[in-house]
């Protein structure tokens, strides 16, 4: 028996854990900027995403979540184990610290808010 991990088309165990967090980023920095966005606490940053969250907040969110999967099926079946590891860590990164600050704007509003 081999103690390494398993490989299912040449993704890792880590990298499936890495590729599930990634969707699970998208989908909070989603719900929070529609949150933020229809209280009208903030604006999106994207201009592209601005006009669509403007038209229709559905399809905003349908179209993040598309995108973002789009993305994650690219990298899955991405034969490049160096560029896959790099394009999964630069965006959970990104999506990392993103999220980060919607858990810290939304502290300093309750914050703010009560005190």
């Amino acid at each position: 028996m081999s103690s390494n991990p398993v490989h299912i088309n040449n993704i890792s165990s880590k990298t499936t854990i890495k590729l599930k967090l990634l969707s699970i980023l998208n989908l909070f920095d989603g719900v929070m900027t529609l949150m933020w966005i229809c209280s009208s606490l903030t604006e999106e940053m994207n201009p592209l995403m601005d006009t669509i969250i403007q038209y229709h907040p559905v399809l905003f969110a349908s179209i993040k979540i598309c995108v973002v999967n789009m993305l994650i099926y690219y990298i899955y079946r991405n034969k490049n184990t160096q560029l896959k590891t790099k394009l999964i860590n630069f965006v959970l990164a990104v999506y990392s610290a993103v999220g980060l600050l919607h858990v810290y704007f939304s502290i300093w509003l309750i914050h703010f808010t009560i005190f």
